[in-house]
């Protein structure tokens, strides 16, 4: 996989360099994560910490998103406030989107996660974030103001290896779920699934159609990678019984060869 980040070292190297960078929108981005820091510690988490780990910075254009260990009513004052400079917007579980130059920011209070809030994972402190993603690759958590990166202890050998697993299946929206995992297959360099992340994709896949989630993807991201998919080869492939099903990739990554 090229360019993977193998290490937390080159990871951080990265991730500094994004937020200590002369470019004038990740600038903007600074100057609010500034400003966020201020109410507590402020951690980049999830998605953008795995594109930037498995493709660099030269095509980085994903969402941001923020975790504050803040009081609520700390960020929302903060927010109010920041509305009057960047278009803001509240999403339905009490978190922001902030657009900011290139990129759109999802901030929120880590009191207000929603795996928190609904026990789904006891809360100890903010390592406990990393037991709330979906997704193995999307478990890290990094500190701008002290270049501190927390991940799993596995982290950067399933990211070099293109294993993909799952952490936390359950989920307020599992068509948002499930869009989110077969936009990683489509997208990323998968080469293996555990039998616990193939066995959601089957069931969900099995009351929800392809051209459903193509109009879901359509509406939430900028990008269209389902299309890339055949939904039948999928459910097979995923079927498999093995504890880990190994997903052979065509040249373009149009479909799933099955490899049995």
């Amino acid at each position: 996989m090229a360019n993977v980040a193998h290490s937390a070292p080159v990871l951080k190297k990265r991730l500094q360099r994004f937020f200590q960078s002369h470019n004038t929108g990740r600038q903007q981005v600074q100057l609010v994560v500034d400003q966020l820091e201020a109410l507590g510690p402020t951690y980049l988490f999830g998605g953008a910490i795995r594109d930037i780990a498995l493709e660099g910075m030269r095509n980085f254009y994903s969402d941001l998103d923020f975790v504050v260990d803040c009081r609520i009513n700390k960020l929302d004052k903060l927010l109010d406030k920041l509305s009057l400079v960047y278009k803001t917007e509240r999403n339905k579980f009490g978190g922001y989107r902030l657009y900011c130059a290139k990129w759109w920011l999802d901030i929120w209070a880590i009191e207000n996660t929603w795996a928190f809030r609904q026990q789904k994972v006891v809360y100890q402190n903010h390592l406990s974030l990393l037991d709330s993603t979906i997704m193995n690759w999307d478990a890290a958590l990094y500190q701008p103001s002290s270049n501190k990166l927390h991940t799993p202890k596995h982290y950067f050998d399933h990211l070099t290896q293109g294993h993909l697993q799952a952490v936390l299946l359950t989920n307020p929206n599992p068509k948002g779920a499930l869009v989110r995992i077969l936009r990683t297959l489509a997208g990323k360099q998968v080469k293996q699934l555990d039998a616990k992340l193939a066995e959601f994709i089957v069931q969900e896949l099995n009351h929800t159609s392809l051209e459903c989630l193509l109009a879901y993807e359509i509406d939430h991201y900028q990008t269209a990678l389902l299309k890339q998919l055949d939904k039948v080869q999928l459910q097979q492939a995923c079927s498999n019984p093995e504890q880990k099903t190994v997903l052979a990739w065509q040249q373009k990554r149009t479909t799933f060869n099955l490899p049995w």
